[in-house]
């Protein structure tokens, strides 16, 4: 059975940067739709003014041994996250009630 994973990571941007980050997500975004096993994915920005975590990122896998290379790409991100000094909490879920 294949069952969807979905990886949700969590972003806390410095006030300042969120236009600068915006442009990143924007390039890595086009490099994630082109990965098998895409489903869909959305980037949530905080309404709350000084919201600790301003960014949500929730993406749809529809391979659940997307796991590897869902590491791999984490660390890969890391480095440019680190450079405009984002702070972020990526895992991996499944889905445990619709509605």
């Amino acid at each position: 059975m294949n069952i969807p994973v979905v990886a949700i990571n969590v972003y806390s941007v410095p006030q300042g940067k969120e236009e600068e980050f915006l442009v990143w997500w924007h390039e890595l975004k086009e490099t994630i739709i082109g990965r098998p096993g895409f489903i869909k994915g959305r980037l949530h920005r905080s309404l709350q003014p000084g919201a600790r975590f301003n960014f949500i990122n929730v993406v749809e896998w529809e391979n659940s041994n997307y796991s590897q290379a869902y590491e791999r790409n984490v660390r890969w991100m890391q480095a440019r996250l680190n450079e405009l000094e984002v702070e972020t909490t990526p895992a991996l879920f499944a889905v445990a009630s619709e509605y």
